[in-house]
């Protein structure tokens, strides 16, 4: 049960079963077996049933509908990579949708070798505790609202670079940029990907430190 929203069948049923109540009416009616009044209220009663003025969908209604994603800070050189989004129109790091059956961690590493050629380790190590695999940890998760009525569900990670070379592919992007701390504070760019720019910056310079002391 949703916390705001009481859902006494799933939307799908409700219109079916909506459907099929207003089906034996039609025929009710055909037969005179109802009075115009009559025929009113069960419409009106049918109709506030199952498409009552406080779900989420009513009769007419949207229903918000989610995607997982995964998008990756990369860092090299204490710079951190965006693309030009071709549709957005926004300064991005890589990232996009999780595929059926993939692991975060997975479609994270694989969105950056896509969209910009890079081969890429994600700053949280996947690892082992006992008999399960425990997975790269997510920075962050951000709810990002994509239209009136569809949102991501976005897994946030940090990345060094390790290898590959360079190239955006043309069909995302149609440009990039390396920007350090100072470059980020580009009003053109978001404010949550300046913050998380930062931040992964730093994450990166932090864990190299750890690295070399050890």
């Amino acid at each position: 049960m949703c916390c705001h929203t009481v859902r006494l069948f799933a939307p799908e049923r409700r219109v079916a079963a909506a459907g099929f109540i207003l089906f034996i009416l039609s025929i009710l009616i055909k037969r005179h077996c109802l009075n115009h009044a009559n025929q009113v209220l069960i419409t009106q009663i049918t109709v506030a049933f199952f498409f009552p003025p406080w779900t989420t969908q009513g009769i007419f209604g949207r229903m918000t509908t989610r995607d997982f994603t995964a998008t990756t800070f990369i860092v090299q050189d204490g710079r951190t990579l965006l693309l030009f989004h071709k549709r957005l129109r926004l300064w991005l790091p890589p990232g996009g949708h999780i595929d059926k059956d993939e692991l975060p961690c997975d479609a994270a590493v694989r969105e950056v070798l896509e969209e910009c050629g890079l081969e890429v380790a994600l700053l949280s190590p996947r690892s082992r505790m006992g008999t399960v695999d425990v997975l790269s940890r997510p920075e962050c998760i951000l709810l990002e609202q994509i239209s009136a009525d569809h949102q991501h569900i976005d897994l946030i990670y940090f990345a060094r670079v390790t290898g590959g070379s360079l190239k955006v592919a043309a069909s995302e992007a149609e440009g990039f940029r390396w920007c350090g701390p100072a470059d980020l504070e580009d009003d053109t760019i978001a404010e949550d990907i300046q913050r998380l720019g930062k931040m992964a910056i730093q994450a990166v310079a932090n864990s190299s430190v750890r690295t070399e002391d050890v």
